[in-house]
């Protein structure tokens, strides 16, 4: 087992059974810690998020204990706009069942037009660089 911070775009991600569901598009890495929090893979019904904490990479592969039907079904959040807020993270953490510390949604508030309007949005994640230190 390894760290998720050894997931890199372009790795294979497989479900719980083993089986493929894709290359990591994009990984998206925490804005206040830098670290990797989501791989953006895609399905048949669209670019999902997927949760890193609980994957292991082995072999140069990145195992999720979720299915492809569980990443399917996962709500859809534009991987390519630059930034996944605070809500779009609880969202995805309940969908996959996972523990999200809601207190830090309340204390930062909910994105609004504003937000994306100025530029500076509210913390969240944001895709990393290979090879840069953000």
């Amino acid at each position: 087992m390894s760290r998720p911070d050894e997931i890199v775009p372009g790795m294979t991600l497989r479900e719980v059974d083993g089986t493929e569901v894709g290359p990591v598009r994009l990984v998206y890495a925490d804005d206040e810690t830098r670290r990797p929090e989501w791989a953006v893979v895609d399905v048949a019904e669209g670019a999902r998020f997927v949760p890193v904490f609980p994957a292991e990479v082995r072999d140069g592969e990145v195992h999720v204990p979720f299915s492809t039907a569980t990443i399917a079904s996962a709500p859809y959040f534009d991987p390519d706009a630059g930034h996944l807020f605070r809500q779009n993270e609880a969202d995805l953490y309940d969908h996959y069942d996972l523990p999200y510390d809601r207190t830090a949604i309340l204390a930062v508030g909910q994105p609004n037009a504003e937000d994306y309007a100025s530029g500076q949005p509210e913390p969240g994640t944001q895709p990393t660089v290979p090879g840069v230190t953000l």
